[in-house]
């Protein structure tokens, strides 16, 4: 019986690769989500009226 170990060693990496992928995005949106918490600017353009001042808005 012959097995095609090119195909499986290549899905295994394939696999590990989504994973690290997945557990990344996670961490980001956890890190993200912490600092909106704290009341941090998250970046973009500043609404009128307001500046940026150690990472949050002040009127």
């Amino acid at each position: 019986m012959l097995v095609n170990l090119g195909g499986l060693t290549l899905n295994v990496l394939l696999y590990f690769a989504q994973f690290g992928r997945e557990v990344t995005a996670e961490r980001i949106r956890d890190n993200v989500a912490a600092a909106k918490k704290k009341g941090m600017w998250m970046g973009g353009v500043v609404p009128l009226g307001y500046r940026v001042d150690n990472r949050k808005l002040v009127n």
